[in-house]
């Protein structure tokens, strides 16, 4: 007899509209290299934050099952591979019956993502130990319009004015954007959240050599999406997607911001915490087999004259 399912404990705290957050600039080290970047922490902690439910409009969390999100869409080394959650306001009208405040809920959520991300950029830029390239890129660009402009010997200050807003302007921001889709058939547009969560962790693990001194060994680990669906009994259990999510199925991810920097680009992306609720999913739409119309025949003779004379004996 197959053993019942057990419960899951999704983390369900520091709920976007109620976190408050400080904006801080946090050192980190990756091997030897040390980085400064923005982050909002609470309490010092850098933080995930609980989103109120949104619905599903694109998704992909592996390719034939093999649960590795993007790996094979864009033939991308292991470690690299991210599962993806593209979530837009809206919800059905049966969750939105009794006074449901979801919209509302999720309006505020994205202003204050919104509000988050321009904040980061604002940061990196004022700040002297973020390093990134764009910020020269502004500030030879703020010189060269205050020249024209007849500003022929502009200040570090005037430049710096100038350089800040367009520092802000030209950041990109991935995890939260402008798109179009369709739906049933209609146009739609609205700002679209695109979350992504690596399907690999890097850990280390402290090991001992043939000559019994401490090493650290890096090792990649399992940490993809975890979905907990919420049953009648008042438990959580984990629930299976496949390759992707139904379109319209209502998701509670937790999210934070994080600022990044490449000689190209910069600006801010959308990361996930392991646990994902589901609110709300539409039912399986079952395709029913249709035969095209064709015209029958009864077997029988052929009701043609043969051509053949008759044999006579």
């Amino acid at each position: 007899m197959q053993a019942a399912p057990e419960p899951t404990t999704p983390s369900t705290y520091n709920h976007i509209n109620e976190t408050e957050l400080e904006l801080n600039i946090v050192e980190s080290k990756i091997g030897d290299d040390v980085k400064h970047a923005p982050k909002f922490t609470s309490s010092g902690f850098n933080v995930y934050l609980t989103l109120p439910a949104f619905k599903t409009l694109y998704s992909q969390l592996g390719t034939d099952g093999d649960g590795l999100g993007d790996k094979e869409k864009f033939n991308k080394p292991i470690e690299q591979a991210c599962a993806t959650l593209t979530l837009v306001q809206g919800a059905p009208k049966k969750v939105l019956r009794g006074g449901n405040t979801i919209l509302t809920e999720q309006q505020q959520a994205l202003d204050k993502l919104r509000a988050q991300m321009t904040q980061m950029v604002e940061a990196a830029f004022d700040s002297d130990k973020v390093k990134c390239a764009g910020k020269d890129k502004a500030r030879k660009k703020a010189k060269q319009q205050l020249k024209a402009e007849g500003n022929k010997k502009p200040s570090s200050e005037e430049i710096d004015k100038i350089a800040r807003e367009l520092y802000i302007q030209e950041a990109h921001h991935s995890g939260i954007r402008e798109m179009e889709w369709t739906d049933n058939g209609e146009p739609q547009e609205g700002i679209a959240i695109k979350a992504k969560r690596k399907v690999r962790g890097v850990r280390y693990v402290t090991e001992k050599d043939e000559n019994g001194n401490e090493i650290k060994k890096r090792t990649l680990v399992p940490t993809e999406l975890m979905f907990h669906k919420p049953h009648i009994d008042g438990n959580y259990y984990e629930y299976k997607f496949g390759d992707y999510v139904p379109r319209g199925t209502l998701l509670a991810p937790r999210v934070r911001l994080e600022y990044f920097s490449t000689p190209m680009m910069y600006g801010t992306t959308v990361k996930m915490d392991q646990d994902v609720r589901i609110l709300w999913m539409p039912k399986k739409q079952v395709k029913r087999k249709v035969a095209s119309a064709m015209t029958y025949f009864s077997d029988g003779e052929d009701d043609e004259e043969s051509n053949k004379r008759a044999r006579v004996e």
